[in-house]
């Protein structure tokens, strides 16, 4: 990432240096790198890829189709962290409803299927009525998912009423 000063054409091969010759915090830059700011304390500035890193491997989301450079843009994409989007992939989760896999054959083979969405079906013993999910039963009674499932797994009642997963 390399720095540059617009009105004189001064440049920084990095934030760090640039911001210790411009009198600004790093974190200042760098938030104006991630807000796309044309100016830092009144000092107009562009910034510049210098080099890609050749580590990185390209990822897909495949509810969307597109395909990412590295997992740290498909983060910023998502508004997550990138150990987040890593985690996913490794133990074939979702992020925010979305499938990553590295797009890379043999990479890929190395991590999990994804796991597939389960709803579990839950039934309300007193009145037999079913439910497709826990989150539909848990709406229904006006509680929190959790809170259903607790009570489900302790055996207790939720509002006079005993709810069990179908089997």
């Amino acid at each position: 990432m390399r720095v540059i000063r617009t009105d004189t054409g001064e440049f920084w091969p990095t934030i760090s240096e640039a911001a210790t010759k411009m009198n600004v915090s790093i974190g200042r830059l760098s938030k104006a790198r991630a807000a796309d700011l044309s100016e830092v304390a009144g000092i107009p500035i562009r910034f510049e890829e210098t080099n890609s890193n050749w580590n990185a491997l390209e990822v897909q989301d495949l509810e969307t189709g597109i395909v990412y450079p590295s997992a740290t843009k498909c983060a910023w994409a998502l508004d997550v962290t990138m150990s987040t989007v890593y985690h996913a992939m490794m133990h074939g989760c979702r992020v925010k409803g979305h499938r990553i896999v590295y797009t890379d054959a043999e990479r890929r083979k190395r991590c999990p299927p994804i796991k597939d969405r389960r709803l579990k079906m839950v039934l309300c013993v007193e009145t037999g009525k079913v439910y497709e999910s826990l989150t539909a039963a848990a709406k229904e009674m006006k509680v929190s998912s959790s809170c259903m499932s607790n009570h489900i797994r302790n055996g207790s009642k939720i509002k006079g009423l005993t709810f069990r997963f179908v089997d």
